[in-house]
């Protein structure tokens, strides 16, 4: 038998359409513990014996959790409970680390790097990107940031590397170094990409922020006035605003 089917001739290979409905079910992380790194779990039947890929009958789980299932440390009957009432649901996001090591991360806004800055963006004196050095030698950075979608709504925030995407959208995708999320089918809202362990890509951003709209792409980053206009940016300095607006 081919190791990538089952004795029923079904394919390990699970559609992406089955699978945004399985991450949608489970809250976009781990139904278990919450982690947004995930594996795809056929919970009952399991695979051996599933002739389809049930949206219903599958969830997300962890590597550390799917390892302990597996290796039946835990019972089944652990995740089914789980997936009654998954922890992202409960926390309302899920979320992760990041970690940049002992060098000022650069950030990649709409095509321009702005390296070693403390405020990449600014926007009537609030911050939406900061970065602060580590309050101990030897620690890493710590970044913050806040986005929001084109409604105001808060979207995806960074406090001290610990980032947090709120699952009231249609999808949220993290795969390999990408955090992608859509308002709906096809439509990207937001996508980061870490590009290395010192590096922050924002490739797309759509939102709506005190009047202002800031959208951008991986080449461009227009951000628009309350009254129209395309607002004009300042250089970076290190140790100054990348992107400041309003007074």
């Amino acid at each position: 038998m081919n190791k990538n089917q089952n004795r029923y001739g079904l394919l390990r290979t699970i559609p992406s359409n089955i699978k945004q409905k399985v991450r949608k079910n489970a809250g976009f992380g781990c139904v278990i513990c919450g982690a947004s790194i995930i594996e795809y779990e056929h919970v009952e039947p399991e695979f051996k014996f599933a002739k389809c890929h049930d949206p219903e009958c599958t969830t997300l789980l962890c590597p550390s959790c799917h390892a302990k299932i597996t290796r039946k440390y835990w019972s089944k009957e652990v995740v089914k409970n789980a997936m009654l009432s998954p922890k992202c649901k409960e926390k309302g996001f899920t979320s992760d680390l990041f970690n940049f090591g002992l060098n000022a991360p650069n950030i990649i806004l709409g095509g321009l790097k702005i390296p070693n800055c403390e405020r990449p963006l600014k926007i009537f004196n609030n911050d939406i990107i900061v970065l602060k050095p580590p309050a101990i030698l030897g620690e890493p950075f710590l970044l913050s940031a806040w986005f929001y979608d084109k409604a105001g709504n808060n979207l995806f925030n960074i406090i001290d590397n610990e980032w947090k995407a709120f699952i009231n959208h249609w999808d949220i995708r993290v795969n390999g170094g990408s955090i992608i999320i859509e308002s709906k089918q096809s439509e990207v809202v937001f996508n980061l990409q870490i590009i290395s362990p010192d590096t922050i890509k924002i490739v797309k951003i759509d939102m709506f922020y005190r009047g202002f709209k800031i959208v951008g792409n991986a080449d461009l980053l227009e951000i628009i006035h309350p009254n129209g206009a395309i607002v004009s940016f300042c250089k970076c300095r290190s140790g100054n605003s990348g992107f400041s607006f309003g007074s």
